[in-house]
């Protein structure tokens, strides 16, 4: 169940991206500004993912090999 909604979350952060890749190409009023505060957006929204893995991650056969 963790796994498909992590899925979801890296689903979306890739739509973000592609949105803004989009943005940037065919917006040429967009500032540097804008584009700068998106992609901190999107580094907020990465990290807050990373940290919910990291919290989730549970002890597997392969983490005790060096026992």
């Amino acid at each position: 169940m963790l796994t498909i909604k992590s899925e979801k979350i890296m689903d979306i952060i890739l739509d973000n991206i592609e949105e803004l890749i989009d943005d940037i190409e065919r917006d040429h009023d967009l500032t540097k500004t804008e584009i700068v505060e998106a992609l901190y957006k999107l580094k907020e929204e990465i990290e807050q993912y990373k940290l919910k893995e990291e919290e989730n991650h549970s002890i597997g056969w392969d983490d005790l090999d060096d026992y």
